[in-house]
């Protein structure tokens, strides 16, 4: 897989001790998102320079973690619903309001994200589809200081349940596009 500068990126690879035989996995820091100097390049195929975009980490089949840099071009959409409504005092009807109050509401916002990329990295990349585990990267402030109102580090997200399009043989580069869901809200409400 490849780095990409100014995101941190580590591997897990498997080992063997050899009092043992038994097998672990090590969780190495390949790159830390800062110092270039940190670089370790043994597992990695490339590291790419001058990059921007949204940084999603998830859980691969393999049990280690993947990377990608999606575009920096991305759409945020909220869903809003309401929790209910609670009756009015009757004396307020002969004043002319309404009888219900409504009691707040939740918000769920979704980013659609955008990558296109060689095949020999689609089957990696594809995998966060399936993924149990989903992190966005949001200290990255040029993006996401957009869309995470006050979230830091690693956020736990999902991808949107849905039909995703994985291939389109026409093509040496393959697009992908992913709905990411955002964890919920935190609203005002009257409960």
């Amino acid at each position: 897989m490849l780095i990409f500068e100014g995101y941190p990126h580590s591997t897990s690879v498997l080992k063997q001790n050899t009092t043992t035989n038994q097998y672990y996995i090590e969780r190495l820091l390949d790159y830390d998102g800062v110092d270039e100097g940190t670089v370790n390049l043994l597992y990695i195929d490339e590291f790419v320079k001058n990059c921007k975009g949204l940084y999603l980490k998830w859980l691969n089949i393999q049990g280690g973690y993947s990377y990608w840099l999606f575009s920096p071009n991305f759409k945020t959409d909220r869903k809003v619903k309401t929790l209910g409504e609670i009756q009015n005092h009757w004396r307020v009807r002969g004043l002319g309001d309404t009888n219900n109050i409504d009691i707040g509401k939740t918000g769920q916002d979704t980013i659609s994200v955008y990558t296109k990329t060689y095949t020999k990295y689609m089957n990696e990349i594809i995998s966060v589809l399936e993924s149990p585990e989903v992190y966005l990267y949001t200290d990255d402030a040029t993006n996401c200081e957009k869309f995470t109102d006050n979230l830091c580090g690693w956020v736990r997200v999902s991808v949107s349940d849905g039909r995703y399009q994985i291939q389109n043989s026409k093509y040496n580069l393959q697009p992908l596009s992913l709905k990411i869901q955002l964890p919920q809200r935190f609203v005002q409400s009257i409960i």
